[in-house]
């Protein structure tokens, strides 16, 4: 394997680590390459000077009585982090407004949206925050203009909220039908996971970033060769195994990240979890390591408001087929995922499942 070949993976594989957790990470995937474990702590040495600019990007560091712009928008204020870089409330609007790290290359990017726009356009959906423009600042950092949603994580309103079985699994099939709409535009999403689905207020689910994983993506493949940098864009613990292998995505992989995210919305626990972060750890749970049915695998929290009896038999069938390792014996697609939870809502019993259906 050539050293660009090397750097690049290993890169790829460590940058969104912790960095208290890269340098064994490193350490491990070089083998003793002393030049190539080098060269990759100088390339993540230079991620993180890109990633310090962008905690306060220069249109945002003047006195507080300037007027700060992005485009036509003006920033109110930060509202957090994201893999892709910062993002910003803006107005008129009002808009969140997401300053892309620099080592996407702006050029491509904005390419990319005028080819991408069209059919994100279509994703018009009432649970689904949308994609409105995109282009750069003056000093050529690429920015994205998204639907702002003013919510909190699906897991943060389910448990603050003491949601019961019940009133989880309908938030959960709003989600499904929005993920099924998109896919049926021929829009994968990539990167779901708690964080990207915003529940307002009064209880309505939004799920954010649709098609900017691919968007990302697709900018990051087409500089590689030229700046041996970038990172893969996914999340390890909602990751399918074909995502970490480098696989084609499909579908498949939104339904696998959903059955994930469901898993841990009845049982408050995540299936996949990592304790030292290497390579070869990630790799090995997503791809190999068998995750125990939701009724087995119910959180250490005595006041848990979902009893574990509640789960076994169809809720276990449902989401063990969903996060199937092999694409092909997941759900082919979320209208049947969705079918399913329906079928379990009204008593009804699941085509394929033998156990007796848990009265809900």
């Amino acid at each position: 394997m050539s050293l660009r070949a090397s750097c690049r993976e290993i890169f790829e594989r460590v940058v969104d680590l912790p960095p208290k957790l890269r340098g064994a990470v490193v350490r491990d995937a070089c083998t003793g390459d002393i030049a190539l474990q080098g060269h990759i702590e100088r390339l993540l040495a230079a991620h993180d000077g890109i990633s310090d600019f962008l905690e306060v990007p220069p249109l945002l560091s003047a006195g507080p009585r300037e007027q700060h712009r992005v485009g036509r928008y003006e920033i109110v204020r930060k509202l957090g982090e994201g893999g892709m870089g910062s993002v910003f409330l803006a107005e008129p609007g009002p808009v969140a407004v997401k300053l892309i790290r620099r080592d996407l290359d702006p050029s491509v990017l904005i390419r990319r949206f005028q080819r991408e726009q069209d059919m994100l356009s279509r994703l018009d959906h009432p649970n689904i925050a949308r994609l409105i423009e995109g282009g750069a600042t003056e000093d050529g950092t690429p920015y994205l203009v998204l639907t702002y949603v003013d919510g909190v994580p699906l897991d943060q309103f389910c448990n603050g909220q003491r949601l019961s079985l019940l009133d989880r699994l309908h938030l959960f099939r709003t989600i499904c039908r929005a993920v099924s709409f998109a896919h049926g535009r021929l829009v994968i999403h990539r990167d779901l996971k708690p964080a990207n689905v915003l529940v307002t207020h009064d209880g309505v689910p939004i799920v954010l970033d649709f098609g900017l994983a691919k968007l990302a993506r697709t900018s990051l493949e087409a500089s590689l060769d030229s700046t041996a940098t970038g990172h893969r864009l996914l999340t390890p613990e909602y990751a399918s195994p074909e995502q970490v292998q480098g696989l084609r995505v499909t579908p498949a992989v939104d339904v696998y990240a959903l059955g994930l995210i469901l898993y841990e919305l009845l049982v408050g626990v995540r299936p996949q979890r990592f304790h030292t972060w290497s390579i070869a750890e990630i790799v090995d749970v997503v791809c190999n390591a068998e995750v125990v049915p939701p009724s087995l695998g119910t959180s250490a929290d005595t006041s848990w408001p979902i009893a574990s009896d509640n789960l076994r038999g169809t809720l276990d069938f449902i989401v063990m087929k969903a996060i199937a390792k092999a694409p092909e014996k997941r759900y082919s697609h979320l209208a049947q995922l969705d079918d399913d939870l329906l079928r379990y809502l009204e008593g009804r019993p699941i085509p394929g499942n033998e156990l007796e259906p848990y009265q809900a």
